[in-house]
């Protein structure tokens, strides 16, 4: 199997074992390394790793995104080492009991409309607007120094920066309906970065999980809490599954996908692709 590993290097300077980190993946995969140089860079020498039957991600969720957004995802297979401030899908499959490992899970489809422009993107993990959105925007801009610390302070500096979103939200085949959210969380995968978000969503199942709710600072506060704790005393909204879901705005908002942030989005469509990535999970750091 001929293999590349694309890495992250700030998060590789994060950990300070550069080149522990580096002799082990040489020694265990035998894979070529490229450092990207730029944002966006993962992404495109993933788009120009067509000779490769394997792509090892080395880094974050954002890395983890912009790889499997460039790889063929048809011919090729993804392998990840977790050296971001979240890592979702890395401490969803950590769940799984010997045995249970994947070789292929879901994907989530998202065809986002931005002023006249439409994109789609895929992802293995997360998305959300509202209160999460500018909990990761506040996070990457000024607190990633703080490593895995750097999320769990953000809900805090944040809780004073609810606002109410209006949408108009589609869920399957179901009648289009309004609604008002603070935040909502459209996933793959069970973990929002560090946080066990939804703790019976299975990466296999072929469903998308969901949750909205209306709150304020002090129902947050409680809600933080009992997701941290993973004690989930305290889960107001909606929360669901579903295949295929829609949201319209009419004002422009900010998305969370990755853990990384893309502004003006004035519609998504997201729709889960089943056993839409294969993964090789063979790598020991």
């Amino acid at each position: 199997m001929k293999r590349l590993a694309i890495i992250n290097p700030v998060c590789l300077n994060r950990r300070g074992n550069n080149a522990k980190i580096l002799g082990n993946i040489r020694k265990n995969t035998g894979a070529k390394i490229i450092i990207s140089q730029h944002p966006g860079d993962a992404g495109q020498i993933a788009r120009a790793s067509a000779e490769y039957d394997n792509i090892i991600s080395v880094g974050g969720d954002g890395t983890l995104s912009q790889i499997i957004n460039g790889m063929d995802l048809k011919k090729q297979s993804l392998s990840f080492v977790p050296l971001g401030t979240g890592n979702s899908l890395a401490r969803d499959l950590a769940l799984k009991k010997p045995g249970q490992e994947n070789t292929t899970i879901d994907l989530m489809g998202c065809e986002i409309t931005c002023g006249a422009s439409t994109i789609t993107k895929y992802s293995a993990t997360t998305s959300s607007f509202g209160y999460i959105s500018e909990v990761v925007s506040l996070g990457n801009r000024r607190l990633k120094s703080l490593n895995q610390l750097c999320y769990p302070l953000a809900t805090l500096l944040c809780l004073h920066k609810q606002k109410t979103i209006k949408a108009v939200l589609e869920i399957d085949n179901a009648a289009p309906q309004i609604i008002f959210f603070t935040i909502f969380f459209v996933n793959n995968s069970g973990h929002a970065g560090n946080f066990l978000v939804f703790p019976q969503a299975d990466i296999t199942d072929g469903l998308l999980d969901f949750w909205y709710l209306r709150g304020n600072p002090l129902s947050q506060l409680l809600l933080n809490i009992s997701v941290l704790s993973k004690r989930y005393f305290y889960s107001p909204g909606v929360i669901g599954k579903t295949k295929t879901i829609t949201l319209t705005f009419d004002r422009a908002q900010k998305l969370m996908l990755d853990g990384e942030t893309i502004e003006k989005a004035t519609k998504i469509t997201w729709t889960v692709i089943p056993q839409g990535l294969k993964l090789c999970d063979d790598i020991k750091i």
